[in-house]
This record gives structure tokens, C-alpha cells and sequence, in this order.
């Protein structure tokens, strides 16, 4: 649900505006397009992509899920025998 402020700023968008834009996004897709809207938060200078963030953890969390779900087998045979 968006705050009262963020659903003020979504009103005041002009339908011509927008349909101008995608026009020119249409007609130019390899133009860098920026706008003028405020924005809350700064946004990155580059945004990290989610395989690249979660890449240099895997050497670590790989074994230790291998040993807790070789652990959770071995409990599971002991238990059935």
C-alpha cells in the first residue's frame, strides 16, 4: 500500500506525458531515457545483480546444507530401522 504523499505524486502524472514517453521509448530503445521525478530514495550508481550477490556465499553455504541434509537422511534410516 503506498503512503499518502507517493499516491499524491502517482495523481498529478499527465496521461499525455506518459504516452509521449513510451512513444519515445518505442521509437529510440537504445537511448538512456531519465526523468525528472522525485524520487524517496537515491537510486545506485550500478545495480547488483542477484546471482552476482549471491555467487561469492555459495562455496559456504553449499557443504553446510549437504551436511545438514546428509544428517537429516542418516536420522531418517536410524529412525526407520
Amino acid at each position: 500500500m503506498r503512503s499518502g504523499a507517493a499516491a499524491g505524486r502517482l495523481k498529478k502524472v499527465n496521461s499525455g506525458q506518459v504516452f509521449q514517453a513510451f512513444q519515445e521509448l518505442l521509437m529510440n530503445p537504445s537511448a538512456q531515457h531519465t526523468t525528472n521525478a522525485a524520487h524517496d530514495s537515491p537510486t545506485p550508481a550500478q545495480e547488483q545483480d542477484a546471482v552476482d550477490a549471491i555467487v561469492p556465499i555459495i562455496p559456504i553455504v553449499l557443504p553446510l546444507v549437504g551436511g545438514v541434509l546428509m544428517f537429516l537422511l542418516a536420522f531418517i534410516a536410524i529412525y526407520m530401522a
